[in-house]
């Protein structure tokens, strides 16, 4: 079961870049092991909404993870901030603050509009990586869960 769901994360990133080629005519990143990190986190600030979804341009919202265990990849810091991407707006609404998660990111040093909510992001800030993500909906079954 943990290998179907990380073969649908790893399917469905590939096919939205895909579809980000066609359209935008863009290259496509050569994702490695060291491009996806998958982590169990707490919830610690969901930012702003930025009140609109996905469509002709990529819209995120970000939230704030303090990072428990580094499940898949390397990172070093105690904390990180995810862009999720917001295909109907309400990706984040199921998760609470302080709430534990799963969450799987791809590293990318571009993203379309960069979202500053003025809490988490300000626009003053200089991104080097972006780190894309989402939740895995299971906790039980997702490949944080320790058996």
């Amino acid at each position: 079961m943990k290998t179907f769901g990380l073969t649908f994360i790893f399917a469905f990133t590939v096919v939205c870049l895909l579809f980000q080629q066609v359209i935008y005519g863009q290259q496509l990143p050569n994702l490695t092991n060291k491009e996806i990190l998958i982590f169990e986190g707490e919830v610690e600030k969901i930012g702003t909404s930025p009140d609109s979804v996905s469509g002709g341009i990529e819209v995120y919202q970000l939230a704030k993870y303090k990072i428990n265990r580094v499940v898949r990849g390397n990172y070093s810091e105690k904390s990180v901030i995810v862009d999720h991407l917001l295909l109907t707006g309400n990706e984040l609404n199921r998760i609470k603050v302080g709430q534990k998660v799963c969450i799987s990111v791809r590293k990318e040093t571009k993203i379309g509009d960069i979202w500053s909510d003025e809490i988490l992001r300000r626009f003053s800030d200089e991104i080097s990586i972006f780190y894309v993500g989402n939740i895995f909906k299971n906790f039980k079954n997702s490949p944080c869960d320790k058996k």
